[in-house]
């Protein structure tokens, strides 16, 4: 598989997985494209073209449509009409299959299913829920693609940092067994790769932004009322942390004593925000990444070809490789059975 089959790869799971979060549904994102429905796949070149279309609003390369609609607005315009349709063809077919259990008095409200739960949020109207399942598979698809290739990139680099993850894989679910919640909650150097993953190379172009309601003074600065804020967790990333050019997982760990390695404040790397105004599918997105890297790296050791290697990381909203990385996959050997000890 190429390196631009690979990247397509993922960004087809990231789209099944979060369209199963929305929608209760598979969409076929992983089915042969002869299999595909069309819906699927003018919902997936939708959401790319729209991220595109975000960016040249972002970088300047569009400026104009904050005045009329021109060619990007209409463009942007269009992928928004066309996920609110598909959205819109789910939401309501959610919205018959609710009433037909409450008729059938079988609807159970604490069913493990997001979009029910939506629907059966009072203080949510229709359009509440559409926008915030539009966002959430706009937010969940080509970021979560990117963001599991550069954590497989960092893991390939760094053999060791892998080779302690696939111990740590190998101790809690063997070869063949499959992440669970419980499972998951036992991998904490699972979660400290990926976090150190978003701390080497940041998910988005963008920091949190916030816009002050009161005048306010912050280290001396006076910041106006209306005035938008950029955190910028670029710098920080950098600034507050040791050898922070390296990859190490294990600053994110704690010690016996419940006192991570290194004392770097907990809050230096938020590149999703923090507290209510977080982003929204941020848990969503890394449970999709823990089950990707665990299900590859139970069967495949990663690593990347020379010509990779120095590859250099841009941004296109989300992260993005300055050209296709050319991973390398071979086989483990393995008995299929947990290990007793990890180093």
């Amino acid at each position: 598989m190429g390196a631009e089959e690979l990247a397509e790869t993922f960004f087809k799971y990231a789209s099944e997985s979060i369209a199963v979060v929305c929608f209760n549904t598979r969409l076929g994102f992983l089915e042969p494209q002869s299999r595909r429905s069309v819906d699927t796949e003018r919902f997936s070149q939708a959401s790319l073209k729209h991220f595109q279309l975000l960016m040249h609003s972002v970088t300047g390369e569009s400026v104009a449509h904050r005045f009329y609609r021109n060619k990007t607005y209409r463009e942007f315009e269009d992928t928004c009409n066309v996920m609110n349709e598909i959205t819109d063809k789910y939401l309501h077919k959610a919205i018959a299959e609710v009433q037909a259990k409450k008729e059938k008095q079988s609807f159970d409200p604490n069913e493990p299913n997001l979009l029910y739960s939506f629907l059966s949020d009072s203080t949510l109207n229709y359009t509440r829920i559409k926008v915030i399942m539009n966002n959430l598979y706009n937010g969940g698809t080509d970021s979560t693609a990117k963001n599991l290739m550069v954590l497989l990139y960092n893991l390939a680099m760094n053999q060791d940092k892998q080779q302690k993850l696939y111990e740590e894989i190998q101790t809690v679910l063997g070869s063949e067994e499959p992440l669970t919640k419980d499972a998951l909650a036992m991998m904490p150097y699972l979660k400290a790769c990926l976090r150190e993953s978003f701390r080497l190379i940041n998910p988005t172009a963008l920091s949190a932004l916030r816009v002050l309601h009161h005048d306010t003074v912050i280290r001396g600065y006076r910041i106006p009322a209306g005035v938008t804020v950029a955190y910028s967790t670029h710098k920080s990333s950098r600034e507050d942390f040791v050898e922070p050019e390296r990859y190490v997982p294990e600053r994110w760990l704690r010690d016996q004593k419940q006192r991570r390695e290194e004392e770097s404040h907990i809050l230096a790397n938020i590149p999703f925000g923090y507290g209510a105004r977080g982003c929204l599918g941020r848990w969503f997105a890394e449970q999709e990444i823990y089950l990707a890297t665990v299900k590859i790296l139970q069967s495949l050791q990663v690593d990347v070809h020379p010509e990779s290697q120095h590859v250099k990381f841009g941004y296109a909203i989300f992260v993005e490789p300055d050209k296709p990385i050319q991973f390398l996959f071979t086989p483990r050997e393995t008995s299929g059975e947990k290990s007793s000890t990890m180093k």
